[in-house]
């Protein structure tokens, strides 16, 4: 049994391995890497649990190949966790940043980078600018982000204070 388990896992990883050679971004995420977007098998939640202290550890570490375009994979993780976070607390952060502040805009201007004394105008910059950045009622998380970092990328201000855009 103990053996079958082995196996499991290891052809897990190398399945992993042998997969990542088409992605952009291969190695932030483990979802992407074994499964197509559309087509996730329901064992994945389960697999998701054995994969995610080897890929967490091998991005802090910098050991995974998860890079930006630019070659930047401190970048890249920046922008996975972003993603990431938005999407796991999308419907509080969505409703958050519409208000003006909460404490998962808090979190994700510390994600962005943003300094402690501009959590504050990271609040209110997302709700000013919260039509343009989420583009609209069907806003998707992965969307709204690259939407927010280009916005603060854009802005004089916020760009000196958010190092994760």
């Amino acid at each position: 049994m103990t053996k079958k388990i082995i196996f499991v896992l290891a052809a897990a990883f190398v399945s992993k391995m042998v997969y990542a050679g088409d992605k952009n971004n291969a190695g932030c995420e483990h979802e992407s890497l074994l499964f197509n977007q559309n087509n996730v098998p329901g064992t994945a939640n389960s697999m998701s649990l054995l994969l995610e202290s080897s890929e967490s550890s091998a991005i802090t570490t910098g050991t995974s190949i998860c890079t930006a375009a630019n070659g930047d994979s401190k970048s890249a993780r920046a922008e996975w966790r972003q993603e990431r976070f938005a999407t796991q607390n999308w419907r509080d952060l969505n409703r958050q940043m519409a208000s003006g502040g909460g404490e998962y805009v808090s979190t994700l201007s510390k994600l962005m980078g943003c300094s402690k004394k501009s959590q504050g105008a990271f609040a209110h910059f997302t709700q000013t600018h919260y039509s343009s950045i989420t583009g609209g009622p069907k806003a998707v998380p992965s969307q709204v982000i690259k939407g927010l970092r280009k916005a603060l990328a854009r802005d004089p201000n916020m760009s000196l204070s958010c190092s994760l855009i």
